[in-house]
């Protein structure tokens, strides 16, 4: 063997490591299953109600309970209304659709929608609300939180944007601790 094959040939033995050592290291930090952050939307019977629910690694937080006078009469069960808006939630999530929750009107019904952005238009149907509600008061109400406004706001147009990442943490103000099983929302 010439000593150029020779270079060659431990030139090439020390490259195969450093790449087998590169691609573990990759692999391995792509497949760490600690980092993984799963959230499950379901529904299931909370204080006696059908409720939409998220499970995240804080725990299970209740979005609806299907009780509210603020939801639009439907031909659906309250059973059936939980599990298909919770599939819902589950498809916009898993796809990246479910940043923001707002209100508009889709097929001249008052609805609560996903939108890319704050400000954005709905960009997909979530659940109906009561076409008789003030859709900003609506949606605070079903999700029972409270957001803040800036300046007098017009109910019939004024449109609230639910930062849902900031919802999931917990960053609007309650009405009361979703994450506490003893208190009841009632119903609004």
């Amino acid at each position: 063997m010439s000593s150029v094959q020779s270079h060659t040939l431990i030139k090439s033995l020390l490259f195969v490591p450093i790449v087998v050592l590169l691609t573990l290291a990759t692999v391995s930090t792509i497949a760490r299953p600690s980092d993984v952050q799963e959230v499950a939307f379901f529904c299931r019977i909370s204080d006696d109600v059908p409720a939409t629910m998220v499970r995240t690694p804080q725990g299970e937080l209740v979005i609806i309970h299907w009780n509210s006078d603020q939801l639009n009469e439907s031909e659906f069960t309250v059973e059936e209304l939980c599990e298909q808006v919770s599939q819902r939630f589950q498809t916009y999530y898993d796809t990246g659709e479910l940043n923001y929750i707002t209100t508009g009107r889709m097929n001249r019904q008052l609805v609560a929608c996903v939108a890319e952005r704050e400000g954005g238009a709905c960009k997909g149907l979530l659940f109906t609300l009561n076409s008789k509600s003030k859709p900003r008061l609506a949606l605070q109400r079903v999700l029972r939180i409270r957001v803040p406004t800036e300046g007098p706001i017009n109910e019939t147009t004024g449109r609230v944007y639910v930062n849902f990442e900031e919802y999931l943490s917990g960053q609007y103000s309650s009405w009361l601790n979703p994450f506490n099983p003893l208190e009841s929302p009632g119903s609004y």
